[in-house]
């Protein structure tokens, strides 16, 4: 057997393959951090190379606001409303670091500045000099960065505004007028890998695993933010509260750490640490948070708030699953029950595809039954989430599948206990995605793992 690793924007996964039926299928799937190029490697060497597309879909991390859900990948943060329409829309995919020349950029006492492109406002403006500045701008689906121009920047000041660049800036001289000229608009897409996010009230809170950075913005994609950066690798985020954040809870994989951040003057604190953890998830209505380790342990911390800090009380293991068990999502469910004695967290486990129950005062914990004993189970399922259909007071929960899937899994109304799983976002027939399931194809399920940082 032969285990095959690749880094892919900061990270590892670990595909094992077995020789089955006479297949070989020693083969490691790698992956570039620079410029997007995987390359599956045989016994004889580079089998073939090829790069990840712009709309491939590898799905990292999921979660559920105000009627949609958010979805974190390599490439972009994507909306999908759970409404009938099931529209899916990129909510943001690229950062642009523009660099604009001019005269006249004042900021302090004589006024704000702002800039904008296609009317929206860079919220990270650094105003370098008098003549010089720069903005970071999170590129946006109606925002494509072929089609811009000059005359979609402009500069607004307290002596007046300026749209576009100077005609002739060689002519542009030093004189007595405050007004803003620019000479000269340059720009520099970055890469972008979201592969964790989080959703709160207006907020989005992300993970780019690219360079490794903490951002905030607004669901209308403005008002971006740096959190931190020189971040390592982050394994799960939580907006804390839900519906009005204040904070942004990041667990950290080098240190087994989480951290808070607070949103508006972005300082850290450290909260717990836990051996080996892979993911959290904090019930507001119980008050604990919840954390589960790569060994197969759920604890259960009480959390309270003292002048506007989160601090975690003595913790108790709910439950402990074997070691062939590797959660790699684990969530509260909001509004379903305030007793702790109801099964209101659900876990999915990343190489079985099963999901798993779970009430506060444990540790019975019990696997989703689904009402098709031959339903097919997820292949890698990443992250969950939940929403509670307003028309029916139903919960349903929704999970990620690796290779480009979002599933629904809800009550079933024909057999008690039950639950129905469907389909309802497939774009597992892109790129990598296609590629891999079309490998997996010829092996035994059975012989088939998934390992990713941390879990």
């Amino acid at each position: 057997m032969m285990e095959g690793y690749f880094r892919a924007f900061g990270i590892l996964v670990v595909l094992v393959f077995a020789q089955i039926g006479g297949v070989n299928s020693n083969e490691i799937l790698v992956q570039s951090k620079f410029n997007n190029t995987f390359e599956l490697i045989g016994n004889k060497g580079i089998v073939r190379e090829f790069l990840l597309p712009e709309n491939d879909w590898l799905l990292t991390d999921l979660s559920e606001n105000e009627d949609s859900l958010f979805i974190g990948s390599f490439k972009t943060i994507t909306q999908l409303s759970l409404n009938e329409s099931r529209t899916l829309s990129t909510k943001a995919k690229s950062f642009v670091e523009f660099n604009v020349e001019g005269r006249n950029f004042y900021e302090g006492e004589d006024g704000e500045t702002f800039l904008f492109v296609k009317d929206v406002k860079c919220s990270t403006l650094q105003i370098i000099s008098q003549t010089q500045l720069k903005c970071i701008h999170l590129l946006l689906n109606t925002l494509e960065l072929e089609s811009l121009i000059d005359d979609d920047v402009r500069l607004v000041t307290a002596y007046g505004e300026y749209q576009g660049t100077h005609p002739f800036p060689g002519t542009v001289v030093n004189g007595k007028s405050k007004k803003p000229i620019l000479t000269s608009i340059s720009f520099t897409s970055h890469p972008f890998a979201p592969t964790k996010l989080a959703t709160g009230g207006r907020t989005i809170a992300l993970f780019n695993s690219y360079n490794q950075s903490l951002h905030s913005l607004s669901m209308a994609g403005d008002d971006v933010v740096t959190l931190m950066g020189d971040v390592e690798q982050v394994l799960d985020l939580v907006l804390y509260p839900k519906k009005d954040p204040s904070h942004l809870f990041v667990l950290v994989e080098s240190t087994h750490s989480i951290l808070s951040i607070s949103l508006s003057s972005h300082e850290a604190d450290f909260v717990v640490s836990v051996d080996y953890a892979s993911s959290f998830s904090i019930d507001e209505e119980v008050g604990v948070m919840l954390v589960v380790n790569k060994r197969g342990e759920v604890n259960s911390f009480p959390i309270s708030s003292l002048n506007g800090q989160t601090q975690v009380l003595t913790p108790h293991t709910i439950t402990r699953f074997d070691s062939s068990t590797s959660i790699s999502s684990i969530h509260a469910i909001p509004s379903y029950s305030t007793s702790k004695t109801t099964k209101r967290i659900v876990m999915a486990d990343l190489n079985s595809g099963d999901f798993h129950f779970l009430s506060h005062n444990g540790p019975l914990s019990s696997t989703l039954k689904f009402s098709n004993p031959d339903h097919l189970s997820p292949l890698w399922p990443t992250s969950l989430s939940s929403h509670r259909d307003p028309s029916t007071n139903e919960t349903h929960f929704y999970a990620t599948e690796f290779l480009g899937k979002i599933y629904k899994l809800y009550p079933s109304s024909s057999r008690e206990g039950s639950f129905e799983i469907e389909v309802i976002l497939d774009r597992s027939d892109f790129g990598i995605s296609q590629i891999l399931r079309d490998r997996i194809a010829t092996l035994s399920p059975e012989t088939i793992y998934l390992k990713l940082d941390g879990q």
